[in-house]
């Protein structure tokens, strides 16, 4: 008698698991999100050392300058990397990264690279939303180093969604 209504009260107990009624999650405060391929290997930003305020990511716009900027600092990796376009004709499209140090390597004996100016060094600003503050798009760049001229950087597949102050 004993297992036939603990089966019972197994069973009606069951019932509160058949509410389909759907939980409404929202989104997380934060849109933040940056990541890229920095020669073929999966990047993003980690530990705390891109701005003043703390944090590994930064955008800023204002007018008609854009930067981005990203920092992986954790374990033995020390990495910064930054870029600004100007937006005079528009903040939408593609524009040509003018940053001149655009990667750097703590941990590297090139450390420094320079922007490549024979390549292709752009970011397309694909949407932004003046209310929120956010900014979306992709990019891609290639850094050279003078102090090893045959190992540069190339940054490929990279893409952010960023809440950017100005």
């Amino acid at each position: 008698m004993k297992k036939i209504i603990f089966l019972l009260v197994l069973l009606s107990s069951c019932q509160a698991c058949k509410d389909t009624t759907l939980i409404d999650i929202s989104e997380p405060e934060s849109t933040d999100v940056f990541r890229c391929k920095v020669n073929g290997v999966d990047w993003e930003p980690a530990g705390n050392s891109v701005s003043i305020a703390g944090g590994n990511l930064d955008a800023y716009y204002f007018n008609y300058l854009f930067t981005l900027s990203a920092s992986k600092k954790e374990n033995d990796i020390n990495q910064y990397m930054s870029m600004s376009v100007s937006v005079f004709d528009g903040v939408l499209g593609e524009h040509f990264i003018g940053t001149n140090n655009i990667f750097t390597d703590y941990k590297s004996n090139c450390e420094r690279y320079y922007r490549d100016t024979t390549s292709i060094n752009i970011i397309n600003i694909t949407e932004i939303d003046s209310t929120a503050n956010t900014i979306e798009g992709i990019f891609q760049f290639k850094g050279l180093s003078q102090i090893c001229p045959n190992n540069p950087i190339e940054v490929t597949d990279g893409y952010f969604k960023i809440k950017y102050r100005n």
